[in-house]
């Protein structure tokens, strides 16, 4: 999240606090064990400095680089890989999002006023004003994206409603961000003109059936936004049919699982959305995904995305036995098996953008709060079409790997199940067998990174998958 503005970060000018959590968050990308303790002094030091900030000087909270520390504060929090943390940061996320909507009203205010009251176009107040809304900007998308990407990895309802952010600008390009002011000549100013909110992002998709060319920053927040919308599309329609105005039956969404039998209804509605929506997002050809280079974070989030607006994370974690009693995962392990054999496009669809984020992971782990738990999810959507998946044939009908497949290729898996999938650094992906050499690789993966606690947690839910592979 690059919410800080680099030219001008510096120890001396900038708040003590902010310092610190820089300082404590740096301290998750420590590779000697001996440094752990200095490190969670570090966390627990800033913690108390919050609080007491909050409690002695409210006046002084409502500012964006409070909002930054409390920010990163969250962030190191719920990915620790401690439940009692993440159940701190649960409790104290009221005060980040009373922050975020601050920021929000005071950005409106600050925006309706132009550069200054006096301004006559001094271009250098022009650049100041864009300047201070443009940090206000970055704060509040990164504190909404922690709580959509908090609730797609644990499972938990979005505090910030969508609805209010659709008429908020999205990030400028990052170039121009980290250029410093006096240095942003006619042409980059030219570009800060170039304003699309999340509204006007989501009406070009839909009018045009393609998602606008955004910054990687944006992107990423498009992208979630797509999530958090399928979501409550989803709880919506079963709002009504709990009312008794619609028929209700699974929907394919994050909160259930995908429906077999096409029929109409919500199922009709959701597929539709779903439809327009993977298209404009530029989905519809394998090729097209295949071709995405490994250094951009937006498509990890691509494929993440894509995975979850057919089958959530929580209910693949139900299907390995994680936090869940045996009925919850025998019934997560019959809807899954149905899924993949009365819904063989979209399954395999899914199954694609798994193996695309697994490549992904594999070439190129940046060591992100958020990887952990996409590796995560790739690996689980590959081991539970390996191991209820109708499986392939004996490669007869063509062998294809995934996770670089043509366009061709891939369309051909996506008709054909009896082609043998293969993924790479695993081989075939067919059978328990595919599922158990997924899971050691992604386990595999896992140890090369040394940052974030959050990655040893899911480690041992790789090995407890394992070791059920293994009694089963």
């Amino acid at each position: 999240m690059p919410i800080l503005y680099k030219p001008s970060f510096n120890h001396v000018r900038t708040p003590w606090m902010l310092v610190l959590a820089v300082a404590a968050v740096g301290g998750e990308y420590a590779g000697l064990e001996t440094c752990k303790t200095y490190v969670g002094k570090l966390h627990e030091y800033l913690r108390k400095a919050i609080s007491v900030l909050v409690d002695q000087h409210t006046a002084q909270t409502l500012q964006v680089w409070f909002a930054q520390v409390v920010l990163l504060s969250h962030i190191i929090m719920a990915y620790s890989g401690s439940k009692a943390l993440i159940l701190t940061q649960q409790s104290q996320k009221n005060l980040l999002i009373t922050l975020a909507r601050g920021l929000g009203a005071e950005l409106k205010h600050q925006m309706s006023l132009g550069p200054t009251s006096r301004s006559t176009g001094n271009e250098t107040d022009k650049i100041n004003w864009w300047w201070r809304g443009e940090q206000s900007r970055r704060v509040i998308w990164s504190i909404w994206m922690l709580d959509v990407e908090t609730a797609l990895h644990q499972g938990l309802p979005t505090l910030m409603l969508l609805n209010d952010q659709l008429d908020l600008e999205l990030q400028c390009p990052g170039d121009v961000w980290d250029t410093r002011l006096n240095k942003l000549n006619e042409q980059a100013g030219a570009r800060l003109g170039l304003k699309v909110s999340l509204r006007e992002a989501f009406q070009a998709m839909r009018d045009s059936g393609q998602a606008p060319d955004l910054d990687d920053f944006a992107r990423r927040v498009v992208l979630l936004a797509v999530y958090q919308e399928s979501r409550d599309l989803v709880q919506a329609a079963a709002s009504l049919q709990r009312c008794g105005f619609l028929e209700y039956k699974s929907t394919g969404s994050s909160d259930d699982m995908a429906s077999a039998s096409g029929s109409s209804g919500i199922d009709a509605m959701y597929g539709r959305w779903r439809s327009r929506t993977l298209k404009a997002l530029g989905v519809e050809s394998a090729e097209t995904c295949a071709v995405i280079g490994p250094t951009q974070l937006s498509w990890q989030y691509h494929h993440v995305v894509c995975i979850q607006l057919f089958v959530p994370l929580s209910r693949l974690c139900a299907c390995s036995g994680w936090m869940a009693t045996e009925k919850t995962t025998e019934v997560a392990r019959r809807e899954v098996a149905a899924w993949f054999r009365q819904d063989g496009r979209n399954s395999r669809r899914a199954v694609m953008h798994a193996a695309m984020l697994f490549k992904l992971m594999r070439d190129r782990v940046t060591h992100g709060h958020v990887e952990a738990h996409h590796l995560l999810l790739a690996a689980l959507m590959l081991w539970a079409y390996a191991t209820f998946g109708p499986g392939g044939g004996d490669g007869g009908n063509g062998v294809v790997r995934l996770d670089r497949a043509s366009d061709a290729e891939g369309q051909v898996w996506l008709q054909d199940a009896r082609v043998v999938a293969t993924v790479g650094g695993v081989g075939s992906i067919e059978g328990r067998e595919g599922g158990r050499r997924v899971v050691a690789e992604a386990r595999r993966i896992m140890t090369l990174g040394r940052a974030w606690p959050v990655r040893r947690r899911i480690m041992d839910v790789l090995d407890e998958v394992l070791q059920k592979g293994r009694v089963e």
